[in-house]
């Protein structure tokens, strides 16, 4: 079992704060990565910090909702919670 996999156990048992925030923190450069994909084709006048803002609010929210047990993967799940 990898050391995310105990964390995303830990975390659905005790919905602790620093839990949340560990997984926040190591599933953020999934937010640039489909913040980035997200701004080729977009105009360019809009800036990548604000598509980089509203997908670390999709992230907060998705890891907050995240069912483990559903058996689809984070990174699957997430992708589509912060292109929101």
């Amino acid at each position: 079992m990898t050391d995310v996999e105990q964390l995303w156990k830990h975390y659905v048992r005790s919905r602790d704060e620093s839990s949340r925030s560990q997984l926040i923190e190591y599933y953020l450069p999934l937010v640039k990565q489909v913040a980035n994909r997200m701004a080729i084709g977009l105009p360019p006048h809009i800036d990548r910090k604000d598509l980089y803002s509203s997908g670390a609010m999709g992230l907060i929210n998705a890891v907050e909702r995240f069912d483990i047990n559903c058996g689809v993967k984070f990174e699957t799940y997430g992708t589509t919670r912060i292109r929101g």
